[in-house]
């Protein structure tokens, strides 16, 4: 974007940040046990899933206007939820 307009139509000419425009990320290791934990162990790669699911069921409700509330998503429920919907919607016109 240039002044805040497109200026290319060709997705193979638009410039993605890659990882030489990151800045030096350092990693402090600080080690204080927990009792939580196995041996006192914490876990980190929880971290990155919390905001996924929301995202995920988020995305769902926009391109189809069903509001998931319950995990694991089942298709065969979100299908019924659609035809439902439809069902609402043909009754009304």
């Amino acid at each position: 974007m240039e002044e805040g307009r497109v200026f290319t139509d060709r997705l193979s000419r638009y410039r993605m940040p890659s990882i030489v425009h990151t800045p030096e990320i350092v990693s402090i290791t600080v080690e204080s046990p927990t009792s939580e934990g196995p041996f006192g162990a914490k876990g980190v790669g929880e971290l990155s899933s919390i905001p996924t699911t929301p995202a995920i069921t988020n995305a769902i409700y926009n391109a189809c206007g069903i509001r998931v509330k319950r995990l694991p998503v089942d298709q065969d429920w979100m299908a019924r939820q659609i035809i439902k919907r439809r069902e609402m919607v043909n009754d009304r016109e």
